[in-house]
């Protein structure tokens, strides 16, 4: 994971170089754990504030808001989530 939403400001906050892993303590995020073996992926949490999930048809939350990359690697589909949500960019 390169990136997760801070609980303070609501923006996303980079992981340093080198750094192997982070603890998360809140609900801004949550793991995506991968079949295949990949590394979890987080998916952070949409900007309206509600739960947003993983299926295979992308991310997706109950506000209607999707991730708007196609693809059938759903790990490009939750960095795509993740761009969308990310209030500093």
């Amino acid at each position: 994971m390169t990136a997760y939403g801070c609980d303070e400001c609501g923006k996303a906050v980079e992981v340093a170089d080198g750094a192997e892993s982070i603890d998360i303590h809140d609900e801004t995020s949550r793991w995506y754990e991968f079949e295949d073996g990949r590394a979890p992926v987080a998916v952070m949490q949409c900007v309206c504030g509600r739960h947003r999930d993983v299926d295979e048809d992308g991310v997706g939350c109950l506000c209607g808001s999707r991730s708007p990359v196609r693809s059938d690697d759903l790990e490009k589909v939750i960095e795509g989530w993740n761009r969308m949500v990310n209030s500093a960019e």
